[in-house]
């Protein structure tokens, strides 16, 4: 008997500890701990599973999935989740469940906005008669958040507007309050219209997600909301509320596609296998990083016609002397349906890469009809000094941004260069969407000049030329050449006097001492 007690004792035991998790709430974990996150194609096939070391299987490779170090023991992920989850849950109680108010979801799903603002309601409310819900504003919280990486619409700065919801009365929050006081939450209710905005009910107050759209839309306040259209809004909001879980399913669906094309187009760079379908222009521009490496943005131009509204794969690979891929890139965007024919779509990647010589191979294919176009050219890379002094590759942008406080400026400045942007006397420019800029922007030009041998002195100025005529000069710069490598130089320009229009960048570089010159000419658009 005390035998068969035993091994009925470490039955139990074993069965208890196949894990730490044995007890789980499975159906907690999937209706209220992760709901925000879970794609629909997960919550089907968890809810498909029969027994509870499925899934408890299942719920150890959802977290997996989500792991940014996989390799490592800790699952960052999975911790901030339920730390958000718990935080939501205890500050956002508003008659329901902090993880199933607005405001809980949101911050499960975004974590604390960058910026709050509360705004207070502007009217003075009045007991003695009753006013019409669109003759006063009602309180506002406003979430800021700069981007959001799950988006389906809108990923750059968007604001969150909440207000009380109308209809609300204390019989929403709790349950056994008298008659006597429902009445007079109802009658508050009537009267005031929300009766949650009268703030007599304090912390009982249920906000709820009313709008949702970027700066130019939203006030910093959140108060000023249009009284008309505002369905257009509601895809910021979907974006704001969309699951991360579903936009996992797109990336990895995503991915697997691009494995795919990248291995065809490969193939068909390698074996010269030719798209001419589709008229392609390529350029590109050469700046040497001050590791010797060489930037290499190329810009790729093709015509729009035919193809808005429809998805384009861009790949791009440099051929070494041996014929074999030394770098390439895959990139997918789509022709803005109402594109102008006229004008071409514009492309932009960097290269980053040594001296030799290469063969940069592009190809440009729809994806629907995989049709499309490619093109072939030489490239040759070399640091040797030129015979006279010149203009080398010239950067403009409008899109600037301070960089990173590092005490290895060099090492800084190398690395901008290889992810395609430059770093000049603590500011990184940007590579430039397209060579069209705003008047309420500035231009800036990164340049670098060559000479034949350093000390010499040189002369650098510049004219913006509109419809033949000079609206605009630059310079002169005076500096010496270095001993080695080029001259980088750098300058900006305030475009609000400028004219919407097409523009000409003559810069000239002159080499008094030695008589030489050289002359470039940029092409841009200001609008």
């Amino acid at each position: 008997m005390k035998r068969a007690a035993l091994a009925t004792l470490a039955a139990f035991l074993a069965g208890s500890a196949l894990s730490g998790e044995s007890r789980r709430d499975y159906k907690k974990w999937l209706k209220q701990e992760v709901v925000w996150i879970i794609s629909e194609k997960e919550r089907k096939a968890f809810r498909e599973l029969k027994t509870d070391s499925d899934r408890e299987a299942f719920v150890r490779a959802f977290w997996k999935r989500r792991d940014p170090t996989p390799s490592t023991e800790r699952n960052e992920y999975q911790e901030e989740h339920y730390r958000r989850w718990e935080f939501a849950s205890r500050q956002f109680q508003e008659g329901v469940p902090g993880w199933r108010s607005d405001r809980g979801r949101i911050y499960i799903i975004h974590g604390p906005p960058d910026s709050e603002y509360f705004h207070k309601a502007r009217n003075v409310m009045s007991p003695t008669r009753v006013l019409k819900s669109t003759d006063r504003t009602p309180d506002s919280l406003v979430w800021t958040y700069h981007d959001n990486p799950y988006a389906k619409h809108f990923r750059g700065e968007t604001r969150l507007v909440f207000q009380p919801s109308g209809g609300l009365s204390r019989r929403n929050f709790a349950l056994g309050e008298s008659r006597a006081s429902q009445q007079r939450a109802d009658e508050m209710e009537r009267r005031f219209f929300p009766a949650s905005d009268t703030n007599w009910l304090n912390g009982d107050v249920r906000y709820k997600l009313v709008m949702a759209g970027p700066p130019a839309v939203i006030t910093a306040g959140g108060a000023d909301l249009p009284r008309t259209g505002t369905a257009a809004f509601a895809k910021y909001a979907d974006d704001f509320l969309r699951s991360p879980g579903e936009w996992l399913e797109e990336r990895t669906a995503e991915l697997d596609r691009r494995r795919q094309v990248r291995e065809e187009l490969q193939q068909a760079t390698t074996s010269n296998i030719a798209f001419d379908r589709l008229a392609l222009d390529v350029s590109w521009e050469t700046f040497m990083a001050p590791d010797g490496e060489w930037m290499l943005p190329v810009e790729v131009r093709f015509p729009s016609l035919g193809l808005q509204g429809k998805r384009v794969d861009v790949y791009a690979s440099l051929l070494d002397a041996s014929g074999a891929v030394f770098d390439e890139f895959l990139d997918s965007l789509e022709v803005p349906p109402g594109a102008p024919e006229e004008r071409p779509v514009r492309y932009i990647n960097s290269f980053s890469l040594p001296s030799g010589d290469y063969r940069l191979r592009v190809v440009v294919r729809e994806q629907e009809s995989r049709s499309g176009g490619s093109l072939l050219q030489e490239l040759h890379l070399d640091p040797a000094l030129p015979d006279r002094v010149r203009i080398g590759s010239v950067f403009l942008t409008g899109r600037v941004e301070v960089a990173e406080n590092q005490v290895d400026a060099q090492a800084q400045t190398a690395a901008a260069f290889e992810s395609g942007s430059v770093i000049y006397q603590g500011v990184r420019l940007l590579p430039a969407r397209s060579l069209r800029f705003d008047t309420r922007g500035n231009l800036f030009a990164f340049l670098q000049i060559w000479a034949p041998e350093g000390g010499r002195q040189l002369s650098l100025s510049g004219n913006f030329i509109r419809d033949g005529q000079i609206v605009q000069r630059m310079g002169p710069a005076h500096f010496v050449a270095p001993e080695e490598g080029p001259l980088d130089y750098g300058t900006f320009l305030p475009l609000k006097h400028f004219e919407p229009g097409s523009y000409i960048l003559q810069l000239q570089i002159v080499d008094p001492a030695a008589g030489g010159h050289d002359i470039r000419r940029l092409r841009f658009e200001v609008d």
